[in-house]
């Protein structure tokens, strides 16, 4: 009688449980630096002077709330002013836009007052929208104010920002889509990736004035086959896609005037787009798994013809695969994946140099290896060594 030979060394290790660390992290740095993304306190002049821009008093009006920007045309010239109870010797006026600061004037100054004309298109050709106007005065009457503009006279889709914005929303979209085509292939059976791919490409094509008519791929219970196990992704496309799509959209929203862009609110689009990108590509597989697999008892399946490599043997009354290896890890060790093509994921293992596998089935050029502790795994099937008998 043979028994089974001890377990190999190297024991599986799952990148998986990494994975709702993951999002939670992400979530919650979104959540610390966002910080109030609305709102804003009046009597946005500090240090006991009084500011005006295009002639309106600064002081009542918020830094952040749209609702109380000043309206300048992008070919206009307006006025800055501060006024103090004490002398100013100098003064700048700046521009904030998603927490980034620049001088667009600065000049010297006499008295108790200073005046500066500034030019709309020289600090807005590339885009309008929301911007904040920052005033700072130095000198013994030194104070500071706030206010934002809106700048109109140009479509949003006209400028360079605008144009930016909706690229990166374009190219994050198509990147989320992608990366969840790629994990219905991947995790949903077969004979319900049509439904689950039309509930994808739906929302879009309505979008797009193209979703008012034809039908809706189905499928009953019935079709529902057992599928894939459903398991966490982390895929690198969907976090990268959702990232910059969540700062096209965020872009967008500024130069359409509807929300002014404060790094609080640049990080959340961008946190927020990395988390949806990770819902799209996990939340159809797990949807389209099939009723059976998440309720129902799952009929026991058909019996499988045991790899060539493979003995049966009879040990206490069980039967069990005898261990025969066919082939071995290259010296340079091999990652393994859950399933195949699945390259686009982070690997579940990487398996060491000199690793006994037997392989017992292949997919192109995907091997799926199994270890003598029973896990397995899909390699790539050229790197393996195969072993002389």
């Amino acid at each position: 009688m043979r028994t089974v030979p001890p377990l190999p060394a190297r024991h599986r290790r799952s990148g998986r449980g990494r994975v709702p660390f993951f999002l939670l992290f992400v979530l919650g740095l979104t959540a610390l630096l966002a910080g109030p993304l609305a709102g804003g306190a009046s009597g946005e002049v500090s240090g006991g002077c009084t500011a005006t821009l295009k002639g309106q008093d600064v002081g009542p009006r918020s830094s952040t709330k749209p609702a109380d920007a000043i309206d300048v045309d992008a070919k206009d010239e307006i006025v800055a002013t501060a006024t103090s109870s004490a002398p100013i010797t100098g003064y700048k006026v700046q521009l904030e836009a998603g927490g980034f600061k620049w001088t667009v004037a600065r000049g010297t100054a006499s008295g108790n007052s200073w005046q500066r004309s500034v030019s709309v298109d020289k600090y807005a050709s590339h885009g309008v929208g929301l911007y904040k106007v920052i005033g700072i005065s130095t000198g013994p009457g030194a104070c500071t104010g706030a206010v934002l503009v809106n700048v109109k006279g140009k479509g949003p889709l006209t400028t360079t920002a605008g144009l930016v914005g909706a690229a990166l929303t374009g190219l994050g979209g198509i990147g989320i889509v992608t990366s969840a085509v790629r994990a219905v292939r991947r995790g949903v059976p077969a004979s319900a990736r049509g439904g689950a791919l039309a509930l994808l490409i739906l929302p879009p094509m309505m979008i797009v004035g193209m979703g008012g008519s034809g039908s809706v791929p189905s499928s009953t219970p019935a079709d529902h086959q057992r599928g894939r196990a459903w398991r966490l992704r982390l895929s690198p496309l969907a976090v990268l896609s959702g990232g910059v799509g969540g700062l096209g959209v965020v872009v967008l929203l500024q130069q359409y005037a509807v929300a002014y862009p404060t790094r609080g609110l640049a990080l959340t689009g961008i946190g927020g787009g990395v988390l949806l990108g990770l819902l799209a590509t996990n939340l159809l597989p797990l949807l389209f798994r099939g009723p059976a697999e998440r309720s129902a008892p799952v009929a026991a399946a058909p019996e499988e013809p045991l790899a060539a490599a493979e003995e049966v043997n009879v040990v206490d009354g069980e039967t069990t695969p005898a261990w025969a290896p066919t082939h071995t890890v290259p010296a340079t060790g091999l990652p393994a994946w859950a399933e195949p093509d699945d390259a686009a994921d982070i690997p579940v293992d990487k398996l060491d140099a000199g690793l006994e596998v037997v392989v017992f089935e292949r997919s192109g050029t995907w091997a799926h290896i199994r270890c003598s502790n029973g896990w397995s795994a899909w390699v790539d099937g050229p790197q393996l060594v195969e072993m002389t008998r």
